[in-house]
């Protein structure tokens, strides 16, 4: 009497831990669909994540990896000099922005795509009510990253022909 008490037990207990796996189960699940429908919905979207949806926007992208080595870090620095001490009124009048991205993050893959980047880089992006719609890379910064006025003058010259090119 006492085994077929304790082998029911047993039963009751395994069923328990059962029913509590198939739900964590079940969770993982929809948590998993819930993630690839959002990624899905951010890579697949006219207005990638975090866009203004101005009718013209420049955009200066540093794109930069996870480690960052020390020309990683004079890149950024330097590029955002360059548009801070250049075009001032562009940007505090939203018609230009600076914006730093780890191109290996999964949200910014599509910019990868976009730009065919292959390292580092930094790049002047045109926005038409939100959508991509031109865009040059500054790949002179790697033979000036050791000039810190060349660079600055080459992004800010780089970046006013490039406003200047708009329609």
């Amino acid at each position: 009497m006492l085994a077929t008490q304790h082998i029911q037990g047993m039963a009751v207990w395994l069923k328990w831990i059962k029913n509590i796996v198939a739900a964590a189960l079940g969770l993982f699940v929809l948590i998993s669909l819930g993630v690839a429908i959002k990624g899905l919905r951010v890579q697949g979207s006219t207005t990638p994540a975090g866009e203004k949806n101005l009718p013209l926007h420049v955009v200066v992208f540093y794109f930069h990896c996870r480690q960052r080595c020390e020309d990683c870090l004079k890149f950024e620095t330097y590029a955002r000099a360059a548009l801070e001490t250049g075009f001032a009124a562009e940007l505090n009048k939203d018609l230009l922005e600076f914006r730093v991205l780890n191109r290996e993050d999964p949200a910014n893959e599509h910019y990868v795509h976009d730009f065919q980047l292959l390292t580092q880089a930094v790049v002047a992006a045109d926005f038409h009510s939100g959508k991509l719609s031109a865009w040059k890379n500054l790949t002179r910064i790697w033979e000036l990253v050791n000039d810190k006025p060349k660079f600055i003058e080459y992004v800010q010259a780089e970046t006013r022909q490039y406003l200047e090119d708009r329609p």
